[in-house]
């Protein structure tokens, strides 16, 4: 089994990114854009990975919990020494979370030639400075 490691700047660009002769993987960040209403209404961003390969294969994505975090599966976009909480979901009613297999944190399987949406959602009721705020996640494909 092949894999490869991304390093994906939440609400930026991508950082770094491995790739192997089989498989391709391309990745658009995650992005939350302006937050005005963080209050009472919670914000919805997608990426999305994508993985092409020479033929159709099964694929395995996995999410570490980025740098922003202080336990799995906890994740939190950072600006300045403030925080906001939020998470990555493999679905769009924002009920499983992506993560690296271990208990709550599924990871996703897939076919090459699918791209998959990566569902992030920050909670309502989280009242940061104004600020740019980021994360740093690890994306693993192995095939």
């Amino acid at each position: 089994m092949k894999h490869a490691h991304f390093l994906v700047l939440i609400t930026g660009l991508i950082v770094h990114g491995v790739s192997h002769a089989a498989c391709n993987v391309d990745v658009q960040a995650l992005q939350f854009g302006p937050l005005y209403d963080m209050a009472t209404t919670p914000a919805n961003g997608e990426g999305v990975v994508a993985v092409d390969c020479d033929a159709i294969r099964t694929v395995r994505i996995s999410l570490n919990f980025g740098q922003g975090a202080a336990t799995a599966p906890q994740r939190a976009l950072t600006s300045a020494g403030d925080s906001i909480q939020y998470q990555i979901f493999s679905d769009a009613s924002h009920t499983q979370i992506w993560g690296d297999g271990r208990p709550g944190a599924a990871d996703v399987m897939t076919q090459s030639g699918m791209p998959v949406t990566l569902h992030g959602r920050i909670p309502a009721g989280q009242r940061p400075r104004p600020g740019n705020y980021s994360d740093l996640i690890e994306i693993t494909v192995e095939w």
